[in-house]
């Protein structure tokens, strides 16, 4: 592991890593290889940074928030998507037929959505931040195939699933996430906002617009508005 990780930063591949073998429940080995900075001044990689999660927050955090609804029965796989975003267009073929768009469609990317939506565009329509408008962009913008015939990656799909997830348990996806997942498991370092404490110790992602680098704030621009 070691060698594959310093040839990746050797190579440029990435600016460093962290790497945590947990064994029987016991921290086994852990180091820092790198930085965890590169502009606009070198800082180096500690056994401590927290990284963005990016989408991978999709699968540890958005699916399981779902999924612990399911549990409680407060929600079904094959439900609609419209029984709780009013208004949510599904499949129309060109014979007039319909095809709902169900949760499980949303959880297994096979809803027809499409994979993403220019966030420029969508500033300039409904202003950011702006989550109602986002969400009225995804009710109704255009399907790519019937659900369950095809399979598309989509962030759409889980900005749906937020929505759901919200308005089913009554808070926000941050408290819920907390809550359900990230307290019970000791996440004492996951979020999605980071405290300023917390945020310091982030590793930075990417620049802005204005040359300045997110730390602490997620990159995604769908995600920001």
């Amino acid at each position: 592991a070691d060698a594959a990780i310093n040839r990746a930063v050797e190579n440029k591949d990435i600016p460093g890593a962290v790497l945590a073998v947990v064994r029987h429940g016991k921290m086994a080995y852990i180091k820092a290889y790198g930085n965890k900075r590169v502009y606009p001044k070198t800082e180096p990689m500690t056994i401590n940074t927290v990284f963005d999660m990016a989408s991978c927050s999709k699968s540890m955090s958005t699916a399981v928030s779902a999924m612990t609804l399911v549990e409680q029965g407060k929600i079904r796989l094959m439900d609609r998507v419209d029984q709780f975003i009013p208004g949510f267009e599904g499949w129309s073929d060109e014979n007039g037929g319909k095809t709902a768009i169900r949760i499980i469609d949303l959880l297994t990317h096979t809803s027809g959505l499409p994979a993403y939506a220019d966030a420029n565009v969508l500033k300039k329509k409904y202003g950011a931040p702006n989550r109602d408008g986002l969400m009225d962009y995804i009710a109704h913008c255009k399907r790519n195939f019937k659900p369950g015939s095809d399979m598309t990656y989509s962030c759409l799909n889980f900005i749906t699933l937020q929505r759901i997830i919200e308005t089913v348990a009554g808070c926000d996806l941050r408290t819920y996430a907390h809550k359900h997942v990230f307290d019970v498991l000791g996440m004492k370092d996951t979020d999605y906002c980071p405290s300023k404490e917390l945020a310091k110790r982030c590793a930075p992602t990417e620049k802005d617009a204005d040359g300045k680098c997110f730390q602490g704030v997620v990159h995604d621009p769908l995600a920001r508005i």
